[in-house]
């Protein structure tokens, strides 16, 4: 598997998106989120930032 890496401004954006177009509830955004930081080979920007705003 290739590694791959996410940026703030794509994270914020998929949130929108999975919102907005998709209808998701916060859980399953953060459920979307987290599995995206646990993913193996995904490094994802302020990784730690998007972790502590998942369970506010």
């Amino acid at each position: 598997m290739l590694p791959g890496f996410i940026a703030r401004e794509v994270m914020v954006d998929l949130v929108w998106v999975l919102e907005r177009a998709y209808g998701f509830s916060r859980a399953e955004v953060a459920g979307a989120l987290e599995s995206l930081l646990s993913a193996a080979g995904i490094d994802v920007a302020a990784a730690d930032d998007v972790g502590q705003g998942l369970f506010r």
